[in-house]
């Protein structure tokens, strides 16, 4: 979603500068109170969804009625939201990449899409690379949204390991348990980062 919206406003047209602080904002906005948004959108009774279905005749939904639908609109929530800083790390590096690849590729008849896949992408590693890696360990980190909009639920079947680490030690007071699924998210996340790391960092091309 970051790469699509980099290249759209990397385009020259009017209003650009509008539509990047457009898709920029959501990520302005706290984990909390975007939960909160979200929670009054979603929410079964008197939530934005199910009125304006009720308009049309359709009874209410609930959305997050089981754990894979919860989880999959928090991950919709989390990506839209994270949208506009990729989007940013995206956008230097189009605009990093000297023009003389483009132009070189269009003289020898390459495509858009060739240009893209073979000279702007593999350009694009180092920005690929950092995008990645910052999305995947605040993924793993994944706190606030789900506070607020489902507080873990339907039986905590939405948690995050964040929000497990939380539970363990001021609901359950299990300081030692918590301690110990803390270290275990830590190694989780080093285990996970590096070698993704290591494998898109060898994808880098100098120029």
């Amino acid at each position: 979603m970051g790469l699509s919206a980099a290249i759209f406003v990397n385009k020259e047209f009017k209003g650009r500068n509008f539509v990047r602080l457009i898709l920029y904002m959501p990520i302005m906005i706290s984990g909390v109170i975007m939960g909160a948004i979200q929670y009054y959108i979603f929410n079964y009774e008197n939530g934005v969804l199910n009125n304006i279905l009720n308009l049309f005749g359709v009874g209410n939904i609930y959305w997050m009625e089981t754990g894979p639908r919860a989880v999959m609109i928090i991950t919709l929530i989390n990506s839209w939201q994270a949208m506009g800083f990729c989007m940013l790390i995206y956008l230097a590096g189009l605009q990093n990449i000297p023009k003389m690849y483009q132009e070189a590729a269009l003289l020898d008849g390459a495509t858009k899409r060739q240009i893209f896949f073979k000279v702007k992408l593999p350009l694009l590693m180092p920005a690929v690379t950092t995008a990645v890696i910052t999305n995947l360990i605040g993924g793993f980190k994944l706190y606030d949204i789900i506070v607020t909009l489902t507080n873990g639920g339907p039986n905590r079947k939405s948690l995050s390991l964040s929000y497990y680490i939380s539970l363990l030690y001021f609901s359950d007071e299990k300081a030692g348990y918590s301690s110990a699924v803390g270290i275990a998210l830590f190694v989780i996340i080093f285990l996970v980062a590096v070698p993704i790391n290591h494998y898109l960092r060898s994808r880098e091309v100098e120029y």
